[in-house]
């Protein structure tokens, strides 16, 4: 464990694909190879998002993209870039003017829109979360704990209020600045 503190986050990709290499062997699986591959696969996933996401902050049409990618790598699809080139391409279109952004709220349920009637509580769980400091990864975990689900976004109307509630007794616990 001191070792991933020592190493930070590269430590820390060492450690998981050692653990995740024991495991397929132990598995009679590909080896060593299914760690790198599964550990990639993520950052596959990352980067394919981020191009989309360039691709249409941009303003590209579909036939454009697809030219851009025959232009820089020779593919028609990015599903067909291997990371090497799917780095060229995020550099491409940072230097026609993408900007990455991070979320706004990390974390925060995509479900809550302003036309959704559960918006209301979502947002007094929001706002509880923010006066206390605290994470939307913190109101998942009382919604795993209390709802029996995962995200928050997952627990049904009638049962927002038992996380609100849990919330409010945190801030009573914890002396956090309510105004009512």
């Amino acid at each position: 464990m001191l070792q991933i503190f020592r190493h930070g986050l590269r430590g820390l990709t060492r450690v998981l694909i050692r653990v995740i290499r024991e495991i397929c062997v132990k598995k009679k699986r590909m080896g060593g190879r299914m760690a790198e591959k599964i550990l990639s696969n993520k950052y596959r996933k990352a980067e394919l998002a981020k191009i989309h996401i360039a691709k249409k902050e941009l303003g590209k049409s579909e036939e454009e993209y697809r030219d851009m990618l025959w232009i820089l790598c020779g593919v028609r699809s990015a599903a067909d870039l291997n990371s090497a080139q799917r780095r060229d391409v995020l550099e491409h279109l940072k230097a026609e003017g993408f900007k990455a952004q991070k979320a706004k709220y990390p974390g925060r349920p995509k479900n809550m829109t302003p036309e959704n009637s559960r918006t209301a509580q979502l947002e007094k769980i929001e706002a509880l979360l923010t006066i206390g400091g605290k994470s939307w990864a913190y109101a998942h975990g009382i919604a795993k704990r209390i709802c029996k689900v995962e995200k928050v976004e997952w627990v049904k109307a009638n049962e927002l209020y038992k996380i609100i509630t849990a919330l409010r007794k945190q801030a009573q616990r914890e002396g956090w600045a309510l105004e009512e």
